[in-house]
């Protein structure tokens, strides 16, 4: 990919100028389109990077990190739960719980190096 000389504008700039745009009137129909023009642009002239951005939008969405600590203090109720009336089983879905929320957790760190292009 060649860089723009100071007198031409960047090829991508025009989408992205039609989304403020858009925005600021508050036209969604409008965004989008200029959305998806971007999005085009970026594919063919970037697909690493619009490969990339994919990949990090999905792993926000998963939210693994949220996930586990939801399950993490999911098998610390269990734990109290446990302890307070002691019950066949409930330590052991405790446990269960704490290591399916290691998973996840470390599944989710390692997705995170991967992103980042780690290790070099």
């Amino acid at each position: 990919m060649t860089r723009p000389t100071d007198s031409e504008p960047h090829p991508g700039l025009a989408s992205f100028a039609l989304m403020g745009r858009a925005y600021k009137q508050g036209d969604a129909a409008a965004f989008s389109a200029a959305l998806a023009e971007h999005e085009a642009w970026l594919a063919k002239e970037r697909p690493a990077e619009a490969r990339l951005a994919r990949a990090e939008v999905l792993f926000n969405r998963a939210a693994p990190f949220i996930s586990g600590m939801a399950l993490y203090v999911g098998a610390l109720l269990l734990v109290f739960a446990s302890w307070a009336r002691p019950r066949a089983g409930l330590g052991d879905a405790a446990r269960a719980l704490a290591w399916s929320a290691f998973a996840v957790h470390t599944l989710g760190l390692a997705a995170r190096v991967a992103l980042q292009g780690r290790p070099r």
